[in-house]
């Protein structure tokens, strides 16, 4: 008797993954029985899912213990309530595309993809846009014409010291909303408005003047922190009767804006790294090698080089600058310098 067994055909209500159990109703019935499903599955069968029809068997050897043994055929009629389980609705969501993409040439103009998108489980498309939609979108952008749905045009960057996030968003009627944060030192995301799905973000700090993919699209605000140098050397040929020129060190944040420095400010070097010459500051004298100066409240320490003018003896110099913090980093430049005939001296 242990080994007899019956099976009928139920519908999978509810899946319970944690305990290897589900509910079921089966045929002229409204009831839910609780059903075990085997523990030695290598995957989960793709029919395990409420609404489907399964196959229970009352198991012989133990007591009143039903299991799910395979998939159903007939789909049972309860005597009261509903066939099938509310199946729910997958919440708004990007299906597939409808990412932001930086023009390959850059400048203050973002594109978006074509795509499709989820809203109260409808899929609504965004389709490609058309080669006569306006000077926005051209051939140098890059992405393919069937692969773009909108070249929006950015709003000018804040002001000095200011930073903004803009917000692409889309809702059922699939126009694609461009909204312009506020500009602020610490600055805040824009939220979607009711029914619409967030496309993506664009980061504006000031001056920026072109949108790229490393900088802006999608990328979180950071305090501005010293992150390169810039040198800016006011003559870099010197005939022979030119025995010096200016050499201006300035540092940079991470978004390419200079930053200030507070009390003594940066402390920056310049060495002579070949070739020969001194370089001075105001601050520290003159050396043959390297000389350093702070910045103070500015983001900025003028040098000057001064040439040997030995014939033979002058070699065009190759210059260092770096700036003395805890991640110490440089850049270089270079000096011509010519003899009395206008050669240049190597």
């Amino acid at each position: 008797m242990d080994s007899k067994k019956e099976t009928r055909d139920a519908i999978l209500w509810e899946v319970l993954p944690s305990t290897k159990m589900c509910r079921v109703k089966i045929q002229g019935s409204n009831e839910y029985i609780v059903a075990y499903y085997p523990e030695n599955w290598e995957k989960t069968p793709f029919w395990l899912k409420p609404g489907n029809t399964v196959k229970i068997m009352h198991t012989g050897g133990v007591r009143g213990k039903i299991e799910i043994v395979g998939h159903g055929i007939l789909v049972p009629t309860p005597v009261a309530g509903t066939q099938f389980p509310t199946v729910e609705e997958g919440e708004g969501t990007i299906i597939s595309g409808c990412g932001l993409l930086a023009c390959e040439t850059p400048r203050m103009v973002v594109l978006v993809r074509t795509g499709i998108f989820r809203i109260n489980g409808i899929l609504y498309g965004l389709s490609a846009i058309p080669m006569s939609a306006g000077t926005n979108f051209k051939m140098s952008d890059g992405g393919f014409f069937n692969d773009i749905a909108a070249a929006v045009a950015i709003n000018a960057a804040p002001a000095t010291g200011n930073f903004r996030y803009d917000m692409f968003s889309v809702g059922v009627d699939t126009v694609i909303d461009y909204t312009v944060g506020t500009a602020a030192a610490i600055p805040v995301k824009p939220t979607p408005a009711a029914g619409h799905l967030l496309l993506g973000y664009v980061f504006i700090p000031w001056g920026t003047t072109v949108i790229t993919q490393e900088s802006n699209i999608g990328k979180e605000y950071s305090g501005p922190t010293p992150s390169s140098l810039n040198i800016a050397i006011a003559d870099d040929d010197l005939t022979w009767t030119e025995l010096s020129t200016t050499v201006t060190i300035s540092v940079l944040d991470q978004f390419g804006n200079a930053i200030n420095g507070t009390g003594y400010g940066w402390y920056l070097k310049l060495e002579i790294q070949s070739g020969n010459g001194s370089v001075s500051s105001d601050e520290e004298g003159s050396s043959m090698t390297e000389i350093g100066g702070h910045t103070g409240t500015g983001n900025s320490v003028v040098f000057t080089y001064t040439r040997d003018q030995l014939d033979p003896g002058d070699k065009s110099p190759t210059l260092w600058a770096k700036i003395m913090t805890g991640t110490q980093f440089g850049t270089g430049g270079f000096i011509i310098l010519r003899n009395a005939a206008g050669e240049i001296m190597l």
